[in-house]
């Protein structure tokens, strides 16, 4: 309900969370420890369908496996509340060989702020692919990744910016293996900073 606060964590090395209706929390937790191994994590929330946290929504994976992914494949995950102090945080680090990333393959994401923190002490190639789909975020955000930050990867995905200091931090690609990436700076304070280039 909208005054609970969910958690999963410590999930199986493959995890899909489905919604049957729409939902509201006031924050929720998704944790992932794998110890070792590949692992993929999906958020299906399905067509038509709204997930909706009023608080903070915390995404977080501590990996000492190969490869290892977090994605949204539908429905709108809204992290919002009037007065614009939502928060979804996304963040990972990992001894692993290759990459963990967060992936949007499908749906749209709306936040007050977005903080997507992806890092390795080895200093592996992570990356945030934005492939398909619409985020919007209204203040405040950071997007950064040890590799790239890929804005409609093999997709159609439009970045909605209608507020505060939007942070790249890494290379960042606008469209990507044949798709296309649209970003649109709507807002009387609504500012793009990319620390890394286009």
């Amino acid at each position: 309900g909208a005054g609970d606060i969910a958690h999963w964590t410590n999930m199986a090395n493959t995890a899909t969370i489905t919604w049957s209706a729409n939902v509201t929390n006031d924050s929720a937790t998704f944790g992932y420890n794998s110890g070792f191994g590949n692992y993929d994590f999906r958020w299906n929330i399905g067509a038509g369908k709204t997930y909706v946290v009023t608080n903070v929504l915390d995404a977080w994976s501590s990996d000492n496996g190969v490869n290892g992914a977090f994605y949204q494949t539908s429905g709108i995950l809204a992290v919002t509340n009037p007065a614009g102090t939502a928060v979804l945080n996304y963040r990972t680090i990992s001894l692993g060989a290759t990459a963990v990333n967060y992936i949007l393959s499908g749906g749209n994401v709306v936040a007050d702020h977005i903080y997507i923190i992806t890092n390795s002490p080895w200093g592996i190639p992570y990356q945030i692919y934005v492939g398909a789909g619409t985020l919007t975020t209204k203040g405040d955000s950071e997007l950064s990744a040890s590799s790239s930050f890929r804005l409609g990867n093999a997709g159609l995905c439009t970045w909605n910016i209608l507020g505060g200091t939007n942070t790249v931090k890494g290379p960042m690609y606008a469209g990507d293996n044949g798709g296309t990436g649209d970003v649109i700076v709507n807002g009387s304070n609504a500012q793009l900073h990319v620390v890394g280039g286009i």
